[in-house]
């Protein structure tokens, strides 16, 4: 049998992984692919304390929780859960569904596969997501429709711009995200200095009815709103 010359190197854990590692975390790559009942075996059994997944599997994941182990999603005991991947973690409506059913808070993070999986993340003071990659990327804001860069000030609204800082392969210059975001710059709890943000939704996800801009993240907010109450 022919052997390689260069023999493939090993195969890297996912950067996340490796970040939490990095400050002593104890990470558990379950992944979707175990499946919903072995993952709720596993947070169970682990005593898991922190648990990262997007906000629709968040609220799916706790609803089975009663059927799957026969116990409250509040009672596995976790102290956190952070969301992200998609528009909802910072939805009055969606936030209080999550919350009620774990019986711990939420914190919304966001990244961009093109920069870094997380650049923005929300602190203790609940006061929007901070930015996090001073180092390595160089953020605007602009109008979505004329792309004039727009200030960073306590309630601006626009899309995100990113350029990367530090990249040497194939930076990226001045590059759309499409993440429509309400800016706040106003100091907090937390003294950190970094621009914060909600996020709206997507302007490539916006639809013009009868002459205005609709973005679906928000009315999915009002839809959220009138989730039934559960029996009892």
């Amino acid at each position: 049998h022919h052997r390689p010359t260069h023999p493939l190197p090993p195969r890297r854990a996912p950067a996340l992984l490796t970040a939490l590692n990095h400050i002593g975390v104890c990470a558990l790559p379950i992944g979707a692919t175990a499946g919903t009942e072995r993952t709720l075996e596993l947070v169970r059994e682990l005593r898991t304390t922190v648990m990262g997944l997007t906000p629709s599997f968040a609220v799916y994941l706790g609803e089975l929780v009663e059927q799957l182990l026969g116990i409250k999603a509040r009672d596995l005991g976790l102290r956190r859960i952070t969301v992200g991947g998609e528009p909802g973690g910072q939805i009055p409506a969606v936030r209080k569904q999550i919350t009620d059913i774990w019986g711990c808070p939420i914190r919304d993070v966001m990244g961009m596969g093109e920069f870094a999986g997380l650049m923005w993340a929300e602190s203790d003071d609940e006061a929007g997501m901070h930015f996090c990659g001073q180092a390595e990327l160089y953020v605007e804001l602009i109008d979505p429709d004329t792309c004039e860069p727009k200030p960073f000030e306590d309630g601006a609204v626009g899309e995100l711009v990113y350029t990367a800082i530090e990249r040497e392969a194939h930076p990226l210059v001045r590059f759309r995200s499409h993440d429509h975001v309400k800016v706040q710059v106003s100091p907090t709890a937390s003294g950190r200095t970094a621009p914060r943000i909600t996020t709206l939704g997507r302007t490539d996800d916006m639809l013009l009815v009868r002459g205005i801009h609709v973005v679906p993240t928000p009315v999915r907010a009002v839809v959220n709103s009138f989730v039934p109450r559960p029996p009892g």
